[in-house]
């Protein structure tokens, strides 16, 4: 039997720390893939997936670095903009409408990951300096 204070330092090996980063990266892999799914899907599946997606993609970005979270900021895009679209389309029946609610809730989401991203630079840049 391990006590509660063991379980705290066996949290610390590398082979813990290396089997997390394992599994988020698995994670993230999957998190791709059902994205891309959605996106290739002709039967509207982004329809009710990208809030969910997006989500994902938004905390998937928390520990990416800046290309990383430039590509979760890309397929957040995406994301949007294809579900956006169907829903203004499907509510409307208006192609140019949908088309228009889409680029600006898709531009939306992704100055929102990347300005979020660019505060976490210059954060990161003013702690350098400041140590």
């Amino acid at each position: 039997m391990a006590c509660g204070s063991c379980l705290g330092r066996r949290r610390n090996r590398p082979a813990a720390r290396g089997a997390e980063r394992f599994l988020r990266t698995v994670l993230k892999a999957l998190l791709v893939a059902a994205t891309v799914v959605c996106l290739l899907s002709i039967g509207g599946a982004m329809m009710l997936a990208f809030p969910v997606l997006v989500l994902l993609h938004w905390l998937a970005s928390r520990g990416s670095g800046p290309y990383g979270t430039g590509g979760w900021a890309f397929l957040s895009f995406a994301s949007v903009f294809q579900g956006a679209w169907m829903l203004t389309y499907a509510a409307t029946g208006n192609g140019w409408a949908g088309l228009a609610v889409a680029v600006v809730a898709a531009v939306g989401i992704a100055v929102v990951f990347l300005g979020r991203a660019a505060d976490r630079v210059t954060a990161g840049r003013t702690a350098a300096v400041t140590v």
